[in-house]
């Protein structure tokens, strides 16, 4: 596995880190960061393109089919962000979780235990 390096904006968006004009790679920690980071940002099943190129079609999160719909439940919800967080590559277990949501707004916070130590990751998630 090899990723782009991102990183937040002042805005707090995550954008792909260039030095002088080049891509920088992530390794070990941080491509696992970025890694988990990207596969939370694909909305799962979305793209029209998903499982045609990358096959990467359950790497992504379940905006629409899960988190957005109203018929499901709480726990169903964390389930999926969870599935996502601990299928990324190096992660290991999830340390603490709170999710919250209100209407079509939803926000997650985690602290997880990676091969490389403990890292807390936390999103805003609004629909479209």
């Amino acid at each position: 596995m090899k990723d782009l390096r991102v990183s937040p904006d002042s805005n707090g968006h995550y954008d792909i880190t260039l030095v002088d004009g080049k891509f920088r790679w992530a390794k070990d920690g941080t491509q696992a960061a970025n890694h988990c980071q990207i596969r939370m940002d694909i909305s799962k099943g979305t793209l029209s393109l998903n499982n045609r190129l990358s096959n990467k079609e359950n790497e992504g999160l379940d905006l629409y089919g899960i988190i957005f719909d109203a018929r499901k439940s709480k726990a169903e919800k964390e389930f999926e962000i969870k599935r996502v967080i601990l299928e990324t590559p190096g992660y290991q277990s999830i340390i603490s979780f709170t999710f919250e949501q209100t209407g079509h707004s939803a926000t997650y916070s985690a602290k997880v235990q990676s091969q490389w130590g403990s890292r807390e990751i936390s999103e805003a998630i609004e629909a479209l």
